[in-house]
């Protein structure tokens, strides 16, 4: 069996899937009259899931290989791919398994240094759950290794563990209300609503991947009574995916470096978030979410920015596109450079979102090196015949200056003054009218 292949297979079919309920969920709201996109967001949402796409593609094999050798080395039983009771105990300890890596993610900061990168978006809706951690998985294999050592093949365990996060894709939704008898098992959208909250009542509830019963057993569970207020409790307030990933990071370090005694330093990074070393004083109210009292984090954009930024991020995902479905046969420099150019991409889409005057001058470096890459990748891939090499030539580079000479004519936007309405402080009675 080649799992690598089916793995990725799963996430290649479920692609259309994703983008299928996403679309049903937008008309779907739309028909309600409830607004529960912002297209800014919902670009940021992806660009953090296509990070950890793109890292993933160099991890997993340090991540599986870890897994087998300690399979190898220590395993007690001989279990079989073929059998049907094997595969379903593995699913259900598989996600046992992942409560308690998301529950640790929850309480250990380090792990929440990762962690937070799913929970930073102050919407809830479908591409929410695209909004992936690229360095989670870095850590949390480890809570998998039970499943070794009894003697699950790394089949099994990747393959279970696919089918698992596919589940959760569903319950990120507020279009979908609470559904009886099934909440008692099963982990729904009004579970995982709660679980997506930054409201005290329901910060560090309900970490269940499919099954609702480990946080029913362990005391972390959660009805949903008032509707969550989305978020963290420190808003991140930015489109840029590799500060999403980074920010927390640096609060990690600049709190290690505040702290007076080395035996605090070490505890700032696998304390609870909530813990502060002695002297240091909490984060300012004014710098947190004021339940209910606050608007969300965003910068007005101009239609032709928005277009062009889009266009940029559509690009972005037809090259993620390509390298996921080539991953397997591109030589490791190609990957590199094809990863390296999304990287490039990411900060130029979230810079653009911001109305970041660097990011309209990466544009004029970017869009060629990216028409180069595409070219090239385009004749490499053997779409383009050797006659016809100079036609493909002559329309990438009419594409290229036809986007430079709609990025020169967007400057005036970079010029204008920032208002970013997440500062102004309303009342809860202004912001429960609306």
């Amino acid at each position: 069996m080649d799992v690598e292949k089916v793995a990725a297979l799963l996430i290649l079919l479920a692609i259309p899937y994703f983008y299928g309920l996403i679309g049903l969920e937008i008309l779907y709201a739309k028909w309600k009259g409830r607004k529960v996109y912002r297209l800014n967001d919902s670009i940021t949402d992806i660009n953090m899931g296509i990070l950890d796409r793109t890292l993933d593609i160099f991890a997993k094999v340090a991540v599986i290989g870890a897994y087998i050798l300690c399979y190898e080395s220590f395993h007690l039983l001989e279990i079989g791919l073929n059998s049907p009771v094997a595969w379903i105990v593995a699913f259900v300890l598989v996600d046992f398994c992942f409560y308690w890596s998301h529950r640790m993610c929850h309480t250990i900061n380090f792990l929440w240094a990762c962690h937070v990168v799913h929970h930073s978006s102050e919407e809830m809706n479908l591409t929410v759950a695209l909004r992936q951690s690229a360095t989670e998985s870095l850590f949390t294999w480890t809570f998998y290794l039970p499943l070794a050592f009894i003697g699950f093949p790394w089949p099994m365990w990747v393959i279970c563990y696919q089918i698992n996060l596919l589940y959760q894709f569903w319950v990120h939704t507020q279009m979908v209300g609470k559904l009886g008898p099934v909440e008692w098992i099963m982990n729904t959208p009004s579970h995982h609503r709660v679980h997506h909250g930054a409201d005290e009542k329901y910060i560090d509830k309900n970490h269940a991947g499919v099954f609702i019963i480990w946080d029913r057993m362990f005391g972390t569970f959660q009805e949903e009574e008032e509707d969550p207020t989305y978020g963290i409790v420190t808003p991140l307030r930015s489109w840029n995916p590799i500060w999403g990933h980074l920010h927390y990071w640096v609060r990690l370090f600049n709190l290690s470096r505040s702290a007076k005694r080395l035996k605090e330093k070490v505890l700032v990074w696998v304390k609870s978030p909530p813990w502060l070393p002695e002297g240091v004083e909490p984060t300012p109210p004014e710098k947190t979410v004021r339940y209910r009292t606050y608007q969300k984090f965003d910068i007005p954009i101009g239609k032709g920015l928005t277009a062009y930024t889009f266009l940029q991020f559509l690009t972005l995902m037809g090259l993620v596109s390509a390298l996921m479905f080539t991953e397997q046969t591109l030589p490791f420099g190609e990957k590199f450079l094809a990863a390296m150019m999304i990287l490039w991409a990411l900060l130029s889409v979230g810079g653009l979102l911001e109305r970041k005057r660097w990011a309209l001058i990466s544009e004029f470096f970017r869009v060629p090196a990216m028409i180069l890459l595409l070219s090239a990748g385009t004749v490499r891939m053997g779409f383009l015949s050797s006659a016809r090499i100079p036609i493909g030539a002559a329309f990438f580079a009419t594409v290229g200056l036809l986007f430079l000479v709609w990025a020169i004519s967007l400057r005036r936007e970079f010029s204008e003054p920032l208002l970013d309405p997440s500062s102004i402080e309303v009342t809860e009675a202004e912001n429960l009218a609306k």
